[in-house]
């Protein structure tokens, strides 16, 4: 899509985020001036009007609660739509364009790292031999789409539980077609077939970090804009007190084979929506 698209699908979005707002607002604004009049003329020596203006004035302060009430059902509505993600969508990759445009340095993310495998090109057998010397202290399991590395580590969003930390490397056969839509419901069946057989290695575990990678013959542009912006999987219970009760964090590593270089999420500083970022694991274990 053309940035200039992208642009006016954004600053239509926006308007209609504005309009709902701004209704909730207004009608909230009339409702509690009306409130204040109605009591106003309630306490005034109005023999003859007294009754009769300031129940007008609660009715119609009524009708706008009523007014901002259903406003603010629809927006909820909305904001769990697929629209609102798709907009969510539209703005992070508009902002991500206007931020490489404006040659900004991305020198401490992950993807200006190489992976120091010295046989060029990657082939699917170095990189499982690489991972296996590299992951020393992970499990492995051949499952249906690839090989699984997989460990229990410390959790930092619940110390009384651990999460596991896992690494699936995709068989070759396993394509990603760049399509935000198709690969929402590819990561979904990847965090489905991780999580069963996983639940039954650790009794239910409930935190899981798991990284797909992709090993590619050749990342173009189109390619790395959608790896640098792909939102992965992130699914988590919050209890009371905002303590974490369950967290499943999915996402995609992509591997260049004629080069090494890593391509993830970039992260930046106004990002939309709840990206499932594992920069930090990949950086911990894989280089």
């Amino acid at each position: 899509m053309q940035t200039e698209q992208l642009r006016n699908i954004v600053a239509k979005g926006k308007m209609r985020h504005k309009i709902y707002i701004y209704s909730i607002a207004a009608a909230l604004i009339l409702a509690t001036l009306f409130i204040i009049l109605a009591l106003v003329f309630q306490r005034r020596e109005i023999e003859e009007y007294e009754s009769d203006i300031s129940i007008v004035m609660f009715i119609i302060a009524g009708i706008c609660l009523v007014v901002s009430a259903l406003v603010f059902f629809v927006y909820f509505r909305l904001i769990r739509s697929r629209w609102y993600y798709n907009h969510l969508m539209a703005t992070r990759l508009l902002t991500y364009r206007d931020f490489i445009a404006s040659g900004a340095s991305i020198e401490d993310s992950i993807n200006t790292q190489y992976l120091p495998i010295d046989n060029k090109p990657i082939t699917s057998e170095n990189l499982n031999t690489y991972l296996a010397e590299k992951l020393t202290e992970y499990s492995k399991k051949e499952l249906e789409h690839g090989t699984l590395y997989y460990t229990l580590a410390a959790n930092a969003l619940n110390s009384a539980s651990s999460s596991i930390d896992a690494f699936y490397l995709l068989k070759e056969n396993i394509k990603n077609s760049y399509i935000i839509d198709n690969e929402n419901q590819q990561i979904r069946d990847f965090a489905l077939e991780c999580e069963t057989y996983l639940k039954k290695e650790f009794n239910d575990n409930e935190f899981y970090h798991v990284v797909s990678i992709f090993l590619e013959e050749q990342i173009n542009a189109s390619a790395t804009e959608f790896y640098h912006n792909f939102y992965g999987r992130l699914k988590t219970n919050t209890g009371t007190g905002g303590k974490i009760h369950s967290a499943q964090i999915y996402t995609y590593l992509a591997i260049d084979a004629q080069t090494g270089k890593l391509f993830a999420y970039l992260p930046l500083t106004h990002d939309t929506g709840t990206p499932a970022n594992l920069e930090n694991l990949i950086k911990d274990e894989l280089l």
